[in-house]
């Protein structure tokens, strides 16, 4: 996220939307590049003057990614008319059958890893559905105003290039810029000096040329946040995570030093060089020796910080790793046992608030992409398009965390609603772990007819049953003779 104090009507001067876009990528490789690739770098295990590494970064950011955007988002309604309900559903199989799932994952585990995600919606000739992909986000970024609530001006993607002239190598950037209405193929003059070397009027669009029209209204690169301060889900405790590794490596350096303690003999006549030969080789063939004298004594002088002082650590840091990164250990003794639903809430606490957060921010980006993605099936989609174009105003957008869940507590407090009349199917049904769409999942339920519903009032006692519980019988004779004939 970079902001600038311009407006979009200073994007109109093209000598000073060529400054404003030097500014941007100055900003960009000064400030974000350095920090994106220390979180790559961590996310990877790289972590300086570390022998050996325990990757506690990657289980911090998978888990966090998987429980909050491993299964797609749920587009719902919650109106009453049958056709917005069908529409949404209709989007919902739409979406599914795209890439849309898996670039959006990608943007939510960019974004867990660096504190921003970018995903792009495009088009190809002849689309009429958007295309999507994720951007890598230390070579993407969008300038924003400086507005009381900050609006996109444009948005940028690098690619670096490397050509040879005469025997010279010349390295620049691709830049790729996005503004509401256009998409600019530009270059840098070098990747030192990140002036816009292309000398095209960017506002005089010519076939084939750098510059060409957009048709989806908005600017189509958006950048997910993960938090307010930008921040991936494992940076708070990147010092925990180097005080971890060391302490486990100084736990097996102690183990590969057991061969290196110094023997300590105490009142023990080694002798000449002959019996020091032979003692030395007892020792190591051995590892016995003889020694002499009432008050011989032998013992290796080692470090006085035990395997146990240090596993005493380990625990204490791994603690703080799990509280600051709102992230629990999955593997601990206090997941082995089963909980009911409210102690299992109690365990989660920090992981959901830590969901919730993702949520508040991810809603009105992706919020973004529907309509934009709406907004141009409308104008290109066709007849087709008449199928899945909805009312924004009428959705909700539901997220299904991928947790443990006791649905069997929840089944039972949902009957007991519906016993009391007070029962909302499409708010209660999404509470269900196994139902991943609530409008997919009505549609499909078959009613039940007045007597299949006054059979299952009447526990079954219905005259059917009542005739075979009649030819029922407790003659154990009669039973044989049946049983036979079967």
């Amino acid at each position: 996220m970079i902001k600038l104090n311009y407006s979009k009507q200073d994007l109109q001067n093209e000598n000073v939307f060529v400054e404003i876009i030097r500014k941007a990528l100055e900003l960009h490789t000064l400030d974000v590049i350095n920090k994106v690739r220390e979180d790559k770098e961590f996310y990877e295990g790289i972590i300086p003057n570390v022998a050996y590494k325990i990757n506690k970064a990657k289980y911090i950011v998978d888990m966090a990614t998987e429980m909050f955007i491993g299964e797609l988002p749920d587009i719902t309604t919650y109106s009453e008319k049958e056709i917005q309900r069908k529409k949404v559903g209709e989007f919902n199989k739409k979406i599914r059958n795209s890439d849309f799932g898996k670039e959006l994952y990608d943007a939510g585990l960019n974004a867990s890893k660096t504190g921003s995600g970018y995903l792009l919606t495009y088009t190809e000739v002849g689309d009429t559905f958007p295309r999507f992909v994720s951007l890598d986000p230390e070579l993407t970024n969008v300038v924003y105003d400086t507005s009381v609530k900050p609006k996109p001006l444009f948005a940028f993607t690098l690619l670096k290039q490397t050509e040879f002239n005469n025997n010279s190598k010349v390295e620049y950037y691709r830049v790729y810029i996005y503004t509401d209405t256009y998409f600019y193929n530009l270059r840098t003059v070098s990747v030192q000096d990140l002036s816009i070397a292309n000398t095209l009027p960017l506002y005089a669009f010519v076939e084939g040329t750098e510059i060409t029209p957009h048709q989806l209204g908005i600017v189509p690169l958006i950048e997910f946040k993960n938090n307010v301060l930008l921040n991936g889900d494992a940076r708070p405790v990147y010092n925990l995570i180097s005080a971890y590794n060391n302490l486990q490596n100084s736990r097996i350096q102690n183990v590969e030093d057991m061969v290196k303690y110094v023997l300590m003999l105490k009142n023990v006549r080694v002798g000449n060089e002959e019996e020091q030969e032979s003692f030395t080789n007892m020792l190591k063939n051995h590892r016995v020796l003889a020694l002499e004298g009432d008050n011989a004594d032998a013992k290796f002088l080692q470090n006085a910080l035990d395997q146990s002082d240090l596993q005493r650590l380990v625990d204490d840091i791994e603690a703080q790793l799990e509280i600051v990164s709102r992230v629990p250990n999955f593997n601990s003794a206090e997941f082995a046992q089963n909980s009911s639903e409210p102690a299992l809430k109690l365990k989660l606490k920090s992981f959901l608030d830590l969901a919730k957060e993702k949520e508040r921010h991810f809603t009105s980006a992706l919020s973004e992409v529907i309509g934009m993605t709406l907004d141009f099936v409308k104008r290109f989609g066709g007849r087709e398009a008449q199928k899945y174009v909805f009312d924004m105003n009428d959705i909700e957008i539901e997220y299904s965390h991928n947790l443990p869940s006791n649905d069997m507590d929840k089944i039972t407090q949902l009957v007991s609603l519906n016993t009391l009349g007070l029962l909302n199917p499409r708010v209660a049904l999404q509470e269900l772990s196994w139902i991943k769409n609530v409008d997919e999942y009505l549609a499909g339920v078959v009613p039940m007819g007045g007597e299949q519903m006054a059979n299952m009032a009447n526990g079954g006692n219905n005259p059917t049953n009542r005739l075979r519980q009649s030819l029922a019988t407790t003659d154990p004779s009669e039973i044989d003779n049946r049983l036979a004939n079967t």
